[in-house]
């Protein structure tokens, strides 16, 4: 089975492409086109239906659609040609906009096809279409979600709940609590938690503690920190505890999933830490 050739994949920011225009000529879609908006603002029309671009809303455009956008806005994109059935099957299917409840899994996985895509590594095109069918798999996972097409809260609500997602992401070392989270957004802890749960698909506390384990993981795998520095970087309070926990969610200990896997990963010095 052939496999789809990406034709391109970035970062749009049509400020930087169309500065003095408001409006784009309209354009038949040749290929496929999928867009994740980055922040509310603009408008994209496909085939004369409007819809207005908000953060968090991703685009699948498909061939032979006629589209153009009133500016301005900024997406993660790529294209694809229509060489591997079994992928464009699942592409027709999606709507036109898909609301993706998980904004920083998918833009994560933009990123990843962007950095492989300008890499020196020989095998980039493996690693960047790995990424394409991780992206269309969770496209698609969202699209048959009936909550995620049911959200109808107010868009404050939704960036906010972004906003802090974000904040965890970039403080994975600070102690991080439900309660402190609650007085960051002005709102009750029950009511923040079951907005969370909503936008974002998992609990604070499932959030926090997923995002910290990814991140111990990779520097375990790329750098040359002790499981102790390892852990209060990633805001374990003690080894024991990061010991305890590792173990519980991956079934192995810190260094026993060194050891299984360092060899399969460049060891770095000063790597940063996920998420800053």
């Amino acid at each position: 089975m052939a496999a789809s050739n990406i034709d391109k994949v970035g970062f749009f920011d049509s400020k930087m492409v169309f500065p003095n225009i408001k409006v784009t000529p309209k354009r038949k879609v040749k290929l496929y086109e999928i867009e994740l908006f980055t922040e509310t603002a603009g408008t994209t029309v496909i085939d004369g239906r409007e819809h207005q671009i908000r953060k968090g809303t991703l685009l699948v455009a498909k061939p032979g659609q006629i589209r153009h956008s009133i500016l301005h806005f900024k997406a993660y994109y790529v294209h694809l040609d229509q060489s591997d059935p079994l992928l464009t099957s699942y592409l027709d299917k999606l709507p036109d906009l898909i609301r993706i409840l998980d904004f920083h899994r998918c833009a994560s996985i933009f990123t990843a096809m962007i950095r492989a895509q300008s890499s020196q590594d020989p095998a980039k095109r493996l690693a960047v279409k790995g990424k394409l069918y991780e992206l269309v798999h969770l496209i698609y996972t969202f699209s048959q979600n009936k909550l995620s097409q049911k959200v109808h809260d107010s868009e404050s609500n939704f960036q906010l709940m972004m906003e802090l997602a974000t904040f965890i992401d970039r403080n994975l070392d600070k102690e991080i609590t439900l309660s402190f989270l609650s007085q960051k957004a002005s709102l009750s802890p029950i009511y923040l938690h079951k907005l969370f749960k909503r936008y974002l698909g998992k609990t604070p506390h499932k959030y926090l503690s997923e995002k910290r384990m990814e991140a111990a993981k990779a520097l375990l795998l790329s750098t040359n920190l002790t499981v102790t520095e390892i852990a209060y970087r990633t805001g374990f309070s003690s080894q024991a505890y990061f010991n305890y926990s590792f173990k519980k969610m991956t079934g192995t200990t810190p260094l026993e999933f060194r050891r299984e896997n360092a060899s399969r990963y460049p060891i770095g010095e000063d790597d940063e830490l996920p998420g800053k």
